[in-house]
């Protein structure tokens, strides 16, 4: 049984279910299972993934003598 997709996605247009597919996709779902999750499940599993990646995480820039290592190749490992 195929099942139509109605749904309205931002500021009321149609909902891309491709991206949709594509992002659960990059979690390791197929899109049997994406079908079978509500947008509210697939959104948990969005931040939980993203959480679990990295994505929420605050990288400060390097200071200028960091910077200044970086391009003359300099490893800034050594203790």
């Amino acid at each position: 049984m195929t099942r139509q997709k109605k749904d309205a996605g931002p500021e009321g247009g149609p909902v891309d279910f491709a991206v949709i597919y594509g992002n659960g996709a990059a979690m390791g779902f197929s899109p049997d299972q994406v079908d079978h999750m509500s947008f509210w499940q697939f959104r948990a599993c969005i931040d939980g993934f993203n959480k679990a990646n990295g994505a929420e995480e605050v990288i400060p820039p390097p200071t200028d003598a960091e910077f200044d290592a970086l391009l003359e190749g300099r490893n800034l490992n050594v203790g």
